[in-house]
């Protein structure tokens, strides 16, 4: 007998005989009784199928036994490898159950989840495909005319900010919880962030029809609710006259245009009123905007004042809309405004009557003369090298200059800081973006504690160039000059 070979034959099935061991090595299973418990089980079988030794425990001498007859008549009836497979699968199928167990999950529901999600891995894009991808479409509709330029500028909003929490993320490993929390957390206000969750929901759906992802995670979760108010506010026909005819003469084209249009600055005029086209012949020109280089709020809230009107929130625009369903129609008003005609009829329809729309829509101010309305408003001017200067004038405080051109921006923000302890902050309103952002200033430590990603500030430079202004601001407000 030659040393180290197996001698196959004279031998009982079940048993090999190794010369190099001196002794037989068995390949069916046997039961047998362990001296130190296994997970509490002492009882257990041991074979070795394939020369593998295989084992597995049990609670009692008797299921051992049936599982080790089991095996072995298998094993007898389809040869060792398939015995040997089928007790890998086994242990692995018994250790994934009881992993499962704590969270009453079965085996099954565990294979049909991870194939799931291998199939959503194969069907996936990230976030920055997702805009690249949505971007390119949009450009088409836009160029199509299928959507409106502020549609087209809203959706590049809503992408931007969702590329800049997720980049290079696999949305299909995205939850739609995970997506709605995140909006949640944004610093802005319910409208704003519906708006962001629409936005998002119909990127996502244009991904899922092309094929690009296997689901959308927003679909079938509730938008996040936002509070309406019960009725729109608007200014009557005479309230709105009133205004246009107090408004500094070169106001007037731009506000004339947002009351007789509905129009907002990203949109494309459809069509001139005959009202509004008498208003702006005088002011016609080949070129330019119409809107000034001046506050925009500052000589809003001066003509409201010297109209002595309320001043309503969006209300040029709800004026618009209520007049012209009014008097023109839901499929005109939904053309000229871009507003759904559901919207109109939810917000607008039966707001105001049609007399009153006809009233407004015959409205023709010309700030050239005095208004009719409000008597002659023109102040009397005086030469630039006029002696006689206002007693506020004389006692105005130079602007002290509270920056330096070599100040680092950690330096400016020591002032900052600084100044808004002992001085206050700038008064903004509430509704402008920079009291926010100045909030934000002061809610931290340093400089390096502002993020990018909340829509406050758009980088280093926007962050650095806002500490500069504010300093400036409390400068004019310490010599009198900040305006209103």
């Amino acid at each position: 007998m030659l040393k180290g070979v197996i001698l196959a034959f004279n031998r009982p099935y079940g048993f090999r005989y190794n010369a190099s061991m001196g002794r037989p090595a068995i390949s069916e299973y046997q039961v047998k009784k362990a001296k130190k418990p296994n997970s509490g089980k002492v009882w257990h079988i041991v074979g070795r199928p394939n020369g593998k030794r295989i084992r597995a425990w049990f609670n009692s001498k008797e299921a051992a036994q049936a599982e080790a007859t089991e095996r072995n008549i298998a094993m007898r009836k389809l040869g060792q490898n398939a015995v040997a497979l089928d007790a890998v699968l086994a242990e692995t199928a018994r250790d994934g159950a009881t992993r499962l167990k704590p969270f009453g999950k079965t085996l099954k529901e565990a294979i049909d989840f991870y194939l799931a999600h291998l199939n959503n891995l194969r069907h996936s894009i990230t976030a920055k495909e997702l805009e690249s991808r949505t971007i390119a479409e949009f450009d088409r509709r836009l160029k199509e005319e299928e959507i409106s330029k502020k549609h087209y500028t809203s959706m590049r909003e809503t992408l931007r900010k969702f590329v800049a929490k997720y980049g290079d993320t696999q949305i299909s490993t995205l939850t739609g919880a995970e997506i709605k929390a995140w909006l949640a957390s944004l610093p802005l206000v319910a409208k704003t962030r519906s708006r962001h969750f629409g936005y998002l929901n119909n990127a996502l759906t244009i991904a899922t029809k092309a094929n690009s992802l296997a689901a959308n995670p927003l679909e079938g979760l509730e938008p996040f609710r936002v509070k309406r108010k019960t009725k729109v506010e608007l200014l009557t026909p005479e309230e709105m006259s009133a205004f246009l005819s107090a408004l500094d003469r070169d106001w007037l084209p731009f506000f004339a245009i947002c009351a007789f249009t509905g129009l907002r600055r990203e949109d494309k005029l459809e069509e001139i009123p005959a009202n509004l086209a008498k208003i702006l012949k005088p002011f016609v020109r080949e070129a330019g905007s119409v809107r000034p280089k001046k506050k925009l709020q500052h000589a809003m809230e001066t003509a409201a004042a010297r109209a002595k009107i309320e001043w309503k929130q969006n209300c040029l625009r709800h004026s618009f809309c209520s007049y012209a369903v009014a008097l023109k129609g839901l499929e005109w008003t939904s053309d000229q405004a871009d507003h759904s005609i559901a919207i109109l009829k939810r917000d607008y329809r039966e707001v105001v009557t049609k007399e009153d729309a006809k009233k407004y829509f015959s409205i023709l101010v010309s700030n050239q003369q005095a208004s009719p309305l409000l008597g002659d408003m023109k102040k009397p001017t005086r030469p630039r090298n006029s002696e006689t200067a206002s007693p506020i004038a004389k006692k105005s405080k130079p602007v002290k200059k509270v920056e330096s051109a070599k100040s680092t921006p950690a330096e400016n923000f020591t002032k900052l800081v600084e100044l808004h302890k002992a001085k206050g902050p700038v008064p903004f309103r509430p509704t402008q973006r920079d009291y926010r952002r100045q909030e934000k200033l002061v809610s931290v430590d340093s400089l390096s504690e502002i993020a990018f990603d909340d829509g406050l500030f758009k980088d280093e430079a926007d962050l650095n160039g806002f500490v500069r202004w504010i300093l400036r601001c409390q400068a004019k407000r310490e010599a009198g000059t900040l305006e209103p």
